[in-house]
């Protein structure tokens, strides 16, 4: 009697045992079903699926092509020249500013050139002038000719000691002649090139001084200069600057300058 239930129990055990084996198959298999119907759905685009399921769509990892060496290289070498433009945009620069900079030196060569050629002209010419006492002669057409030959020294009426005011129509400090004469024939010749919108030169005033001469206006004036002006009513300083200097107790400036006033009627 106790054999039969034993064996009974143990039948009984089996059975469960062998229940509970197909169950667990049977949920397997539905959840493998119920997967791959959610897998093909979201591969025809109806139900978006979460990123840890999106590695067992099959239609994504058959449409997933492996990258070729051609293709690595390719992509390699568009990033190479993507770095390598701002350096071939700085080395054409560099290039451009050495052409320009070997441009601008010949220029500068040739000026110079140009310059030195003047210079030893004009020298040669007031060697001839100091040598012979003379200028070469003037076209008989030419005013300015005409002007040079006609002009005497009664005709500047130079001053001495005496500085004339006036609008100045070119500043001494760049121009340098080497004479009083010279410098009332300059202003003879601006006044007769001068347009009608210009002003004409009728006062010249020359430095005569070796060591230069004073002046009130702080700059430092050396001999030769030729400063041309324009006055309607000329006035002149003479012997010292007293009458326009600000300070009344400093020692009186002496006016060194030799200067006059000249009628110019075009003719």
């Amino acid at each position: 009697m106790r054999e039969a239930m034993a064996n009974s129990v143990d039948s009984s055990r089996t059975c469960k045992r062998v229940t509970v084996v197909l169950c667990a198959m049977v949920h397997v298999v539905v959840t493998v079903y119920v997967l791959s119907l959610l897998v093909e759905s979201s591969s025809q685009g109806s139900t978006p699926l979460p990123d840890c399921l999106k590695s067992l769509n099959p239609y994504r990892i058959q449409k997933a092509k492996p990258t070729t060496k051609d293709e690595e290289y390719r992509k390699a070498l568009i990033e190479l020249r993507r770095q390598a433009a701002p350096l071939v945009l700085i080395l054409r620069i560099k290039d451009i500013e050495a052409e320009l900079a070997m441009a601008d030196q010949e220029k500068n060569e040739i000026q110079a050139a140009k310059n030195i050629e003047k210079d030893e002209k004009d020298e040669l010419e007031d060697q001839k002038e100091l040598e012979t006492g003379q200028r070469p002669p003037a076209v008989v057409d030419d005013p300015i000719g005409r002007i040079q030959r006609t002009l005497t020294p009664e005709k500047c009426q130079p001053e001495l000691k005496t500085d004339f005011g006036g609008v100045a129509v070119r500043w001494g400090l760049t121009h340098h002649v080497n004479s009083a004469a010279d410098c009332c024939k300059a202003c003879s010749q601006q006044a007769a090139y001068a347009k009608s919108s210009q002003r004409k030169c009728n006062v010249w005033v020359f430095c005569p001084e070796k060591k230069g001469c004073s002046s009130p206006d702080g700059y430092e004036h050396k001999f030769g200069e030729c400063w041309l002006k324009h006055a309607d009513k000329p006035r002149g300083i003479v012997n010292d600057y007293s009458l326009i200097m600000r300070n009344k107790t400093a020692p009186p400036m002496p006016v060194l300058w030799m200067s006059g006033v000249i009628p110019f009627n075009g003719e």
